[in-house]
């Protein structure tokens, strides 16, 4: 059964390169432009995984992704973060609010494509 997917991302065009990327490997993916969207979509449907900006307006991935994690019903979630806010410490600030893994925009469709099957493989 195909896995299903929640894409967090603000910019359109990414969002919809991505979202054709991943259904293009048999995943089920939704797509949600903000933070607060994809917290209130979590809590109201079961998803396997998600792949979540970290720059998004107003909630940022870091909380969208401690808030997640913090609740029993979508803790079980992985999030793979996609961000062009390169830090040196990025993949530890993101390890340190729960997510599997942090891609580096801009990637080559393999990275994320890459990271998603090991984390969320879909069987």
């Amino acid at each position: 059964m195909a896995k299903t997917l929640l894409l967090v991302e603000d910019m359109p065009e990414s969002a919809e390169l991505m979202k054709d990327m991943l259904e293009m490997e048999g995943y089920n993916v939704d797509v949600v432009g903000t933070g607060e969207e994809a917290l209130e979509r979590a809590s109201n449907k079961e998803y396997d995984g998600m792949v979540l900006d970290i720059m998004l307006p107003r909630v940022d991935g870091f909380e969208v992704c401690r808030r997640i994690k913090a609740n029993p019903k979508t803790a079980k979630i992985l999030v793979i973060c996609v961000t062009a806010f390169s830090v040196p410490d990025i993949k530890q600030k993101t390890k340190k609010v729960g997510a599997e893994e942090v891609i580096l925009k801009p990637f080559e469709p393999s990275d994320l494509l890459n990271a998603v099957r090991k984390h969320i493989p879909n069987s």
